[in-house]
């Protein structure tokens, strides 16, 4: 499979480019492993969930109005349901630039006044979180974040923070935090693999994530795994357990 999206980020981006990746995507996740466990399966509808959400409200460039195409949801693995889906806001919010999907997803949470249980809670994210995210979920003792995309800049935080440093210990909260990829087929090598493309474009040396991520092929990958969640029915499932959370998958993302 990684053979495969190299061999297509070598060709000259035109449309048959795009159609081939889109090939590769869809044919990849047509199917989930027979020995995976429901968890397994939770998880990666999960992922193309909020994938299909950050797709239906896409910024084309950087004047759109909200901001970048990055965004997280609260899961509830208690009950099997997302809490709630938010998305980066930094040009539309009065807080601009700390109005992260992460931040502004726990900001939401926190002001609606219900209670919720952070220590068993998991965030599932876009793109790895940055540092500023990284601490608010130390504070509230998340149980886990699930990233789909690295960031090979600004990543790696929740680790950071846990970690040793001038011979004092890391935080003792972070190191119970699991900071772990998602389970999200090949989209997120994908979009890894995309990434390091157009880093390695000498046009793009000053560019960042956030531009990258308006770009034309991320877009058709967040669009793949949108077409993936809707044409799935209980019939594709392995797990009975997930049909409720398919169902919602689908009516909240669009």
């Amino acid at each position: 499979m990684k053979e495969n999206v190299i061999t297509i980020l070598n060709v000259e981006r035109n449309r048959f480019y795009y159609f081939v990746l889109l090939l590769v995507i869809l044919f990849s996740n047509q199917s989930l492993s027979a020995q995976q466990t429901a968890n397994v399966e939770r998880d990666h509808l999960l992922t193309i969930g909020l994938m299909a959400y950050v797709f239906n409200n896409w910024q084309e460039n950087e004047d759109a109005s909200r901001g970048y195409n990055i965004g997280a949801l609260l899961f509830d693995p208690v009950n099997n349901w997302v809490k709630l889906m938010n998305l980066n806001s930094v040009r539309l919010s009065d807080v601009k630039k700390t109005a992260h999907a992460e931040v502004g997803l726990m900001q939401r949470i926190i002001a609606s006044g219900e209670k919720v249980d952070f220590s068993v809670s998991q965030i599932i994210t876009t793109l790895e979180p940055c540092m500023m995210c990284s601490g608010m979920m130390t504070f509230l003792g998340v149980d886990s974040v699930k990233y789909i995309q690295t960031d090979p800049e600004f990543g790696k935080n929740i680790e950071r923070l846990a970690a040793d440093y001038a011979g004092q210990p890391g935080n003792d909260r972070c190191k119970h935090i699991k900071s772990v990829r998602a389970i999200s087929g090949d989209y997120g090598s994908v979009l890894e693999a995309l990434y390091a493309t157009f880093r390695s474009n000498p046009l793009n040396q000053r560019k960042s994530m956030a531009d990258f991520l308006y770009g034309a092929d991320v877009k058709l990958v967040y669009s793949a795994a949108a077409k993936e969640l809707y044409g799935l029915t209980k019939e594709n499932l392995k797990f009975k357990k997930n049909e409720g959370l398919l169902e919602e998958l689908q009516l909240i993302s669009r």
